[in-house]
């Protein structure tokens, strides 16, 4: 499957993605075969993304942000840019932006920074750069806006 991914043909892949998913235990290769495209940095993680975002269950979250949180940094930079093709329901995808928000890593905050802005539209005063005390209130905005959601 890792091979397969590799293809740059969208409908091929969202075909691969609806075949695998559909076979028992399929879902399961499928948020295997997620990490370990965003671990590896290869492929059309975004594709893949999106063809698992509506079957995303508890579990799948849970490992999305413990690799958010301490993944190798190239994995977290990599699911930070496909954070937004997830149902804005997921309050697993929200924390894990806004973990990656308060992260001591510059490049991972600029990351979530986009990553904010592509799932709110907005980027509630946020500055990856700026002062430590204003990053925190524009992470405590965001929370609490995405609190009910």
């Amino acid at each position: 499957l890792l091979h397969l991914a590799t293809v740059n043909n969208k409908e091929t892949l969202a075909a691969l993605y609806d075949a695998t998913g559909a076979l028992e235990g399929g879902a399961e290769l499928l948020e295997d075969l997620f990490f370990e495209m965003a671990r590896a940095g290869q492929g059309n993680l975004a594709a893949l993304a999106r063809a698992i975002s509506s079957k995303a269950t508890a579990a799948f979250g849970e490992r999305f942000l413990q690799e958010v949180k301490g993944g190798p940094k190239e994995a977290r930079l990599a699911l930070l840019d496909v954070a937004s093709c997830f149902k804005k329901t997921c309050s697993w995808m929200f924390e894990s932006v806004a973990t990656a928000l308060a992260d001591p890593d510059e490049e991972i905050r600029d990351a979530a920074g986009g990553a904010l802005f592509s799932v709110e539209g907005q980027d509630y005063g946020y500055d990856p750069q700026g002062p430590e005390a204003e990053r925190e209130e524009a992470i405590t905005r965001f929370r609490k806006a995405t609190r009910n959601l």
